[in-house]
């Protein structure tokens, strides 16, 4: 890694697996909260699989992929302000649209599970309108990325998961309430700070400046729409998994999304340390098959060790909870199942983000999107025959065709 400064590398590595630490902290906390007070429920259960549309809207408008295709467009402009101020023009219009959108189907989709109009209403406008703060989010923790604050990227979702910790602690009342009022704050909360830390941006929009960055916002286009892509199927593999495990009984979506987060905290904490700091440099090609091996190396080993551990906790918790505490003893089910595809795809990571880094967003995008494939077709033959153990290896063939694909690429030297 001649061209890439090392000392400054393991810096970063350091810095964001300290954040990410504390973060993961919060989130378990936030985890057991949201079990010990709202599961089992079916509206914890129904909030749970409808939340995830906002997130779909937003993929499909092509916003929800600001934040990894900024900093290449960033450096593509001289005026870079000028260029922001109409990018978050933009971004608002948008992400209003998905507002108003998700936030009807979730309205339906709540008189369907027979909540009363008022609460269909009052969760819909919530669930929905998150995606604005969101938006002006990814695209300021966009702009910090480009600017190499790296940590002060971080730390913004550190405060929202404050946010969120407090909110499942003191916010009363049913979860078709209170859990959309959480996650709207933690949305605005976030939003707030990572403003802060960009400095604030004007808001500007005409002809003129279309004009001049027609070049430039092609160039974020075609980024964004195979980021946006590959974020929408993560959620739209997150709605079939849910819709999916409804299958089991209630309270299993809860376990599962409580062990997925989980997960989800452990692969960002790889992926902080041993993924992001090569980022840049795969942006801009330097040294990238060192960069990746680096990675690769380091990444593979903690996903292995964490795994052990995971192993031996979810085994002993399952053991203490025997015939007691029915969420608790779900959600280390759901652990155990979900460990296998934890393990592969925090492997993965390195392949997935150096095709993003190089704008390369297309292998991935088809990698999960016949992932979904084979949970959803699976899903209707092996979770009625085989429960649990099939939905561990619909999880494991989910990320196979990833691994076929980008390894295959990698293995060419493309």
């Amino acid at each position: 890694m001649a061209s890439v400064d090392t000392q400054q590398l393991h810096r970063h590595s350091r810095h964001l697996v300290l954040l990410q630490i504390g973060q993961i902290g919060i989130g378990v906390l936030s985890q057991i909260i949201l079990l010990a007070r709202w599961s089992p429920h079916p509206e914890t259960d129904l909030f749970l699989v409808v939340s995830g549309i906002p997130w779909l809207v937003s993929a499909a408008l092509l916003i929800s992929g600001l934040e990894m295709a900024l900093p290449s467009a960033y450096h593509h402009v001289t005026e870079v302000e000028s260029f922001l101020s109409l990018l978050l023009a933009l971004t608002i219009i948008i992400a209003l649209v998905a507002a108003l959108f998700s936030g009807s189907i979730i309205f339906v989709l709540a008189q369907q599970n027979g909540l009363p109009l008022m609460t269909s209403l009052v969760m819909g406008a919530l669930l929905g309108f998150q995606i604005v703060p969101t938006a002006l989010t990814w695209l300021g923790r966009g702009v910090l990325v480009a600017r190499e604050q790296l940590s002060a990227a971080r730390v913004t979702l550190l405060m929202g998961s404050f946010m969120t910790l407090g909110g499942y602690a003191v916010i009363p009342g049913h979860p078709a309430i209170a859990l959309p009022v959480v996650t709207i704050g933690a949305a605005l909360w976030t939003a707030v700070v990572t403003w802060r830390f960009c400095g604030g941006l004007g808001l500007q929009i005409n002809r003129s400046l279309l004009t001049r960055y027609t070049a430039e916002l092609k160039l974020l286009g075609r980024a964004v729409t195979g980021i946006s892509v590959a974020a929408g199927l993560v959620h739209l593999q997150l709605l079939v998994e849910r819709t999916a495990i409804l299958l089991l009984g209630t309270g299993y979506v809860a376990a599962f999304n409580v062990a997925g987060r989980g997960y989800e905290a452990l692969m960002a904490l790889v992926v902080s340390g041993f993924v992001m700091p090569a980022y840049p440099h795969w942006a801009k090609n330097a040294e990238s098959r060192q960069l990746l091996g680096w990675s690769l190396k380091w990444v593979v080993g903690l996903g292995a060790i964490l795994s052990l551990g995971v192993v031996v906790v979810a085994i002993f918790t399952l053991t203490v909870l025997e015939g007691r505490w029915t969420a608790g003893r779900q959600t280390m089910q759901a652990v155990l199942v979900l460990l296998p595809r934890f393990w592969l795809l925090t492997s993965l990571q390195p392949l997935i983000l150096k095709h993003f880094a190089q704008g390369e967003t297309w292998p991935p995008v088809i990698g999960s999107l016949l992932g979904i494939g084979i949970i959803g077709g699976g899903a209707v033959i092996l979770l009625p025959q085989a429960g649990l153990v099939g939905l561990a290896l619909l999880a494991i063939g989910s990320v196979a065709p990833g691994w076929i694909i980008l390894g295959w690429r990698e293995g060419r030297g493309r």
